[in-house]
Order: structure tokens, then C-alpha cells, then sequence
């Protein structure tokens, strides 16, 4: 049987991963930290700004895909799809890092 990579283990995990680290109790722990700057960082400087509007919204502000389509007066097909690409390239940049 072939050995779980991060990689493998990422597929279809990109929102669960993100949300378990956005929400890690962080009070004891300087690895979870640092993957929340790193993450942070990611954000502001590796996301086109439609991404990262999408991201902190989402996450952040807790807004669903409908509601941040309705803000922006585009469609939550195109809100899935910026966030789902978004959530890519955090994940192909953190898996350097991790």
C-alpha cells in the first residue's frame, strides 16, 4: 500500500484545513503561530485581491458564498470558484512550509 502523502491527504481537505488552523487555540503552541502568520502573510501578499477579499470574508467574517456574491454583485458560482482557487494556491505555497 502506497504511503499517505501531505499531498493526498490535502485533496478536497483545502477548507477543513484552512478553518482548523484559522481556529487552533494557538496559547500554547509556537508552531501553530507561526502557521498562522505564514498563513496571514499568504494572504496579503500571494492572493490577487478578489481572492483575498473572498478569503476574509468567507473565513473571517463568517459570510456564506451567497452572501458574499450579493455584496459583490457577481454570481456564487464565480464567489466557489474564487475562493476554491484561492484555497489552492494557499495550499501549493503551505505545503512547502508545513
Amino acid at each position: 500500500m502506497k504511503k499517505q502523502t501531505f499531498e493526498d491527504w490535502m485533496v478536497g481537505q483545502d477548507e477543513l484545513y484552512l478553518k482548523r488552523l484559522l481556529f487552533a487555540d494557538d496559547t500554547n503552541s509556537d508552531h501553530i503561530r507561526r502557521l498562522k502568520r505564514v498563513l496571514k502573510n499568504i494572504i496579503d501578499n500571494e492572493l490577487t485581491p478578489a481572492q483575498k477579499e473572498c478569503i476574509e470574508l468567507y473565513y473571517w467574517d463568517g459570510l456564506s458564498l451567497k452572501e458574499i456574491a450579493e455584496r459583490n454583485e457577481i454570481s456564487p458560482q464565480a464567489v466557489s470558484q474564487c475562493k476554491s482557487s484561492a484555497e489552492k494556491r494557499i495550499m501549493n505555497i503551505m505545503k512547502y512550509i508545513v
